[in-house]
């Protein structure tokens, strides 16, 4: 019995440690496999993530990010249920979901990354406007660039990566995510993403994603 319990101890630090692995400018960020690159963007693999989320609604991704940041900082420095600091990770994710009509509004979801030692064990927000989020293994394209991206070049770039995938009826393009890994003071070689669900047979909800992966593991350690 100890023996089984000393291998089940050792199988989930190894998980632990291959979702912690990745870090960019020494925070934790998520390792992924690349499963195939294209012109203009690449297809990746991700593990389940544990995030903290808030939402709002409105026309500009600016005051958006502005007004949902402020929150999810407020939980990290410790206003949730335990009054615990959660250490800070990479990369704040927004999922935009497009308004296409006269009186609707875009929806914005930020998301902070909950750190791998607290995946199972998140404090919960204080907030009632933030909430916890668990999303399986999800597959995604996603095009990368670099600079200090305005709200302009999201939308450009979101486009150009709308385009890249326009035949593939696999990829859900009536959402995307951004996604941008460096803080506010950094003023060089910034990386910030676009992500695109890819959905997949066994799958088919925008929550998904487990082909067969056939390619390398790759993360954000570059460029420090």
């Amino acid at each position: 019995m100890k023996n089984i319990i000393s291998l089940l101890v050792i199988g989930a630090a190894m998980i632990a440690s291959c979702y912690s692995a990745c870090t960019r400018r020494g925070v934790e960020c998520i390792e992924y496999q690349v499963v195939s690159r294209h012109l203009g963007y690449e297809e990746r693999q991700y593990p389940a993530t544990t995030w903290v989320s808030t939402t709002t609604e409105g026309p500009s991704l600016t005051e958006a990010n502005r007004e949902m940041y402020k929150k999810l900082f407020g939980y990290i420095q410790g206003h949730n249920v335990k009054g615990m600091k959660v250490n800070t990770t990479t990369p704040i994710r927004t999922r935009i979901v497009p308004c296409h009509g006269a009186t609707c509004a875009t929806i914005f979801i930020m998301s902070f990354l909950i750190p791998a030692d607290l995946v199972d064990n998140a404090p919960y927000p204080l907030d009632t406007a933030l909430f916890i989020e668990k999303d399986p293994p999800m597959r995604y394209a996603v095009r990368v660039f670099e600079g200090r991206a305005t709200e302009t070049d999201w939308l450009e770039e979101s486009h150009k990566l709308a385009e890249l995938v326009r035949k593939d009826v696999s990829i859900d393009k009536s959402y995307y995510y951004t996604a941008w890994y460096d803080p506010p003071y950094q003023l060089f070689h910034r990386i910030n993403e676009i992500w695109m669900v890819k959905k997949t047979e066994k799958q088919p909800n925008p929550n998904a994603g487990n082909d067969q992966i056939v390619s390398e593991t790759k993360d954000h350690k570059f460029e420090n």
